[in-house]
């Protein structure tokens, strides 16, 4: 996972880069960011899937909210192809979700049902409440689901008519409902249409977090990735006040395009920067500089040592220097062990930019460095 979120991170911060220097290219820009996230987003779940078991983590939401921002994400896809999106969500109010979890289910069914469209047709996306139960159904005007596959359509990889894919989607999609404590059922007709319709209770019985069983994964599985918000040019960078300390920044990264971008952002944010690509790299940066930086940004995974110990390192011997972890790791036992060692915060590869710049503005003005004032358009990443 790490090997490939180095990459993926670098395409990311370098496509942010470009739409920063050059406004015009923000709509290609955002192209390109989605298909990093579709990508992280396939290689997290795979990770999980092939390990048999993903956690679901319940939070009350606003179902009609949520279901704006699914929408969102998909709307220019089914324009494109032809395809009109109807909504009717009525005044469904609050429900316990694993948001994410539940985002890519409704992700895969729409998915499903655009290509069911090929020459276009219509989307219409519903919800409705039944006492303590949320209704939620996604009809398509396609091609219509044959009996004889229809009922095979949720056991893992069972595919019908699809030139990619292992057909884990839809078992996967069964599989999250299922952990919701719902059921989903479909209905179909050949050359008039296919609806699906999930019934998920309002509130979650038990612990807000489940542990399920899933089958095994084999190498390929396309999963829609989560709404992306839109990128817009980056108004022009800001400059530190002349009168204030310039706060100086470590980046420790392997990854050389990781790295360097990394730098260069931050350099353009007006921060001076040194990078070191290795553990004993940087901390021989740090002790040459008699440890005179405000913050190292230290990636996990180094050639010659781990993250840990160049972390364990730096709080003995500068203390008053704060790290921030950047790591491919998402899982919560590993953050709260690193934020127990001693690092301030944790980054997730591929890191945004806005991210970083949010988190740097929090932890460096406590410090009597400076405020970095808030950009009137600041772009989303």
């Amino acid at each position: 996972m790490h090997d490939l979120r180095n990459p993926i991170a670098a395409i990311r911060m370098i496509a942010e880069e470009i739409a920063a220097e050059y406004p015009d290219t923000a709509e290609y820009v955002q192209m390109i960011i989605e298909a990093t996230d579709r990508t992280v987003g396939l290689a997290e779940d795979l990770l999980a899937y092939t390990r048999g078991e993903t956690g679901l983590k319940f939070q009350e939401q606003e179902v009609q909210e949520f279901l704006v921002g699914v929408v969102r994400g998909v709307r220019h896809q089914l324009e494109a192809s032809g395809i009109t999106l109807e909504e009717d969500y009525g005044d469904v109010g609050r429900a316990e979700i694993d948001g994410r979890r539940l985002e890519r289910v409704l992700f895969n069914l729409i998915n499903n049902a655009r290509e069911a469209m090929p020459q276009g047709g219509t989307l219409r996306l519903s919800a409705r409440r039944e006492d303590d139960t949320i209704v939620l159904q996604i009809a398509d005007t396609g091609t219509g689901i044959p009996p004889e596959v229809r009922e095979h359509i949720f056991e893992p990889f069972f595919t019908h008519g699809k030139r990619r894919g292992t057909g884990l989607g839809l078992a996967v999609v069964d599989t999250i409902v299922r952990a919701h404590n719902g059921t989903i059922e479909v209905e179909s007709e050949e050359g008039k249409g296919t609806t699906f319709t999930l019934r998920l209770p309002v509130r979650q019985p038990g612990e807000a977090e489940l542990t399920i069983e899933i089958p095994p994964v084999p190498e390929e599985q396309v999963v829609p990735p989560p709404e992306t918000p839109p990128v817009s040019a980056a108004p022009e960078a800001e400059r530190l006040p002349e009168t204030a300390p310039v706060p100086r920044i470590l980046v420790i990264d392997d990854e050389e395009m990781v790295r360097n971008v990394l730098a260069l952002y931050l350099q353009r944010e007006g921060y001076a920067v040194e990078t070191a690509a290795s553990g004993q790299e940087g901390l021989r940066a740090l002790a040459t500089q008699d440890g005179d930086f405000a913050l190292i940004l230290l990636d996990l995974h180094l050639p010659d040592m781990q993250g840990d110990a160049v972390l364990e390192q730096v709080r003995r011997e500068h203390p008053e220097t704060k790290v921030v972890i950047v790591t491919g790791m998402v899982d919560e036992e590993s953050t709260e062990r690193l934020l127990a060692a001693g690092a301030v915060a944790c980054l997730h590869k591929p890191v945004r930019q806005e991210e970083v710049r949010t988190l740097l503005k929090e932890i460096l003005s406590p410090s009597g460095f400076f405020s970095i004032p808030k950009r009137p358009n600041s772009k989303p990443i």
